[in-house]
């Protein structure tokens, strides 16, 4: 690392329009100079050091942007040392073209806030995504092969010429929900380094070999990490080397955003712990900024196409970039990559597999890397934002009238499953779900203005499974597996009576009941992608619970996968499942299921219920939104899709019929 007075000469060099002492400073230099924004934060960072040498007080952001100084082991007196080049510079008039006026123009007495750069942010977007070295991928517009297209041999040669620059990869799909920001719960994501080739290292003659190691700091919304890896020896051009098991670039939560700086080295540098501090103290810039730009009201309510983010990503990478101007010696980086991703573009290469690839190059040297995410779910929607839609305009009628968005409030972690029961004059909906300490819940109504509170069971039972409402002989039935004993239980539910009817061995695969034909059908699906049907009859017994009788009834081939759905439809018993070639199959109780619609890769099994007398599924399609189709059963072809408009959402979704209207609930996707 540089010494302070070498620091000092060449930020004076720099802010004073003098030629730059390293080459690195250099293509800095024109980095600064690419646009008038270019180099936002790292003014208000010089403007900050100045304040920190007048000896007044700082923001929050000012104070954050001078702690990347202290990183550096900087004394508060050397801080103050660089705010009088920055504060002599700006007196001679020299940072024009280098730093935005509207930095040098702001009195050190004024202040500068988080709020306010959030503010600022999105004016700036078109300008920091337009420059050479600021690559935007929407992975939604891109086919087989996306991992590949990530980064770009036009992106990576511009990163040479100024010394660095930025990716953004989102994923922009339509009707995505945006609920408020407080209401994601975060998700599991693991990004590992894989392996890198070695296009082109050494020099021929003299060095045909080099000696690698890689460097990284990574962080999200959730928290940051830093990483290093052993020095790969005698690597040649034409190679590809794995890396150790454990490599990873991040493993821990997401809520909206991850960032990443890393670098490949050749030989060890003795003060990369500079590089890994450095990081961290980014991160926690990032991660409150991007909180904050979600908040803007002019964020089109949704981080994918957050101005205020894209333009967080290019200023970040350029102040990085800045500093380390400045900061360090010249060294062995064979090259240097920024990047963001939004959680939903992680979750789409993790779906389909694909490994992003990044170039890392000095002019001469290049070594591709190769990463893989490891993110099996997006963050979820709070449970309190459990949406409930209801068809109002019944078909053949067209178009639907869907009305808007409701939420219940339960505190949920699954879609809630509904029914049907009767009460004197009135129809309830019912619904059974477990709330996020797996605790089992009922709910219920009679009107269409809202459901009461969901209650735990008494007794409070823990679930390991999504809980089934099943309505048999008029009793309203919340069925589920004890995450305790193992076993399968049936509570009997109505206000605030609650009796165990019955708890006996669990399913071994996803499950459904349905009642039919004067008996609970229990519906469950194997492991070979069978589906099991048990048949099950109740008495009064001596002990206070019920006595069920339950009989095997037919197994039914199949292939299917996920939650089964059943239907007691004209004096006829009908399964609905999604084959594990993602269409959609309905099979009565004693024969084969028939696919009843396909092409349309399904990514969740159906909800089935008789809506104006035919039968109507509910599904999330390839996209993530839910669609409807009904049929009166007549044939195997009259199945029409229509989706359900701002509908986008993750798990399985329920629906029931009610005075011929279609009620459906979800879990929306942010």
């Amino acid at each position: 690392m540089a010494s302070q007075d070498e620091r000092i000469a060449r930020l004076t060099a720099q802010l004073s329009g003098g030629a730059a002492r390293t080459a690195a400073g250099a293509k800095v230099d024109r980095r600064l100079r690419l646009s008038e924004n270019s180099g936002f934060l790292y003014g208000h960072m010089l403007r900050a050091a100045a304040k920190t040498g007048a000896g007044l007080e700082l923001t929050d952001l000012e104070s954050s942007l001078v702690g990347l100084l202290r990183v550096a082991d900087m004394s508060d007196g050397q801080i103050a040392e660089v705010g009088a080049v920055y504060t002599d510079a700006v007196a001679a008039k020299t940072t024009a073209g280098l730093l935005p006026q509207a930095v040098t123009s702001t009195p050190l007495e004024q202040a500068y806030s988080f709020e306010d750069l959030a503010r600022d942010l999105p004016a700036m977007a078109e300008e920091i995504t337009a420059l050479p070295n600021y690559r935007l991928v929407d992975l939604a517009e891109l086919g087989e092969g996306a991992g590949d297209q990530v980064d770009s041999e036009e992106a990576a040669a511009a990163r040479v010429e100024y010394g660095g620059g930025a990716i953004a990869v989102v994923c922009r799909r339509e009707g995505r929900a945006a609920p408020p920001v407080d209401a994601i719960i975060p998700a599991p994501v693991r990004v590992e380094y894989q392996r890198f080739h070695a296009i082109r290292v050494g020099d021929v003659v003299l060095a045909p070999s080099a000696e690698i190691y890689w460097s990284s700091g990574a962080g999200t919304d959730q928290g940051e990490q830093s990483f290093k890896s052993r020095e790969y020896g005698g690597v040649d051009s034409g190679e590809t080397h794995s890396f150790d098991s454990g490599s990873n670039l991040f493993d821990g939560q997401i809520k909206h955003s991850f960032t990443a700086g890393m670098q490949c080295w050749e030989a060890d540098q003795s003060d990369d712990q500079f590089y890994d501090d450095l990081r961290g103290s980014m991160n926690d810039i990032a991660r409150w900024c991007f909180g904050a730009s979600e908040k803007l009201i002019d964020q089109n309510e949704d981080i994918e196409g957050s101005s205020a983010f894209l333009s967080l990503v290019g200023l970040i990478a350029t102040l990085i970039g800045a500093i380390l101007g400045w900061l360090k010696n010249e060294d062995d980086l064979f090259g240097e990559v920024e990047i963001a991703y939004t959680a939903t573009a992680l979750h789409e290469l993790s779906t389909r597999n694909e490994q992003p690839r990044l170039h890392f190059t000095d002019g001469g040297n290049k070594v591709d890397l190769y990463l893989k995410v490891v993110m099996p779910n997006l963050p979820a929607i709070d449970p309190s934002y459990v949406v409930w839609r209801k068809l109002f305009r019944l078909f053949p009628s067209f178009p639907p009238l869907w009305g808007d968005r409701m939420y219940p409030g339960w505190q949920a972690a699954c879609t809630p499953t509904l029914g049907t029961s009767l009460s004197g004059q009135h129809v309830f909906r019912n619904a059974a779900f477990r709330d996020r300490d797996n605790r089992v819940n009922v709910a219920e109504s009679y009107s269409d203005s809202g459901f009461y509170g969901g209650r735990r069971v008494r007794g409070e039972p823990r679930s390991s499974t999504d809980p089934v409402v099943a309505v048999h002989e008029n009793a309203v039935l919340a069925c589920f597996t004890n995450a305790e004993d193992g076993l399968f239980h049936m509570v009997s539910t109505f206000g605030d009576t609650v009796t165990l009817d019955y708890k006996g061995p669990a399913p071994t695969g996803p499950y459904t009941l349905v009642s039919h034909g004067g008996a609970l059908w229990l519906i469950s699906v194997d492991s070979d992608g069978s589906l099991a049907t048990q048949c099950g009859r109740s008495a009064p017994g001596p002990s206070g619970l019920k006595e069920w009788l339950w009989t095997d009834g037919p197994r039914i081939p199949a292939r299917a996968t996920g939650r089964p759905a059943g239907l007691s439809y004209n004096g006829n018993l009908l399964i609905a499942y999604r084959g594990t070639d993602n269409d959609i199959y309905i099979a009565h109780e004693n024969g084969m299921g028939v696919k009843v619609i396909e092409g349309r890769n399904f990514t969740s099994g159906p909800a089935i219920t008789n809506h104006a007398n035919k039968i109507t599924l509910v599904m999330r399609d390839a996209a993530g939104n839910l669609v409807w189709s009904a049929s009166d059963g007549t044939t195997t072809d009259a199945w029409p899709v229509y989706t359900i408009p701002d509908s986008a959402c993750v798990g399985e979704p329920s629906a029931i019929s009610v005075n011929n209207v279609l009620h459906v609930m979800y879990m929306p996707r942010y």
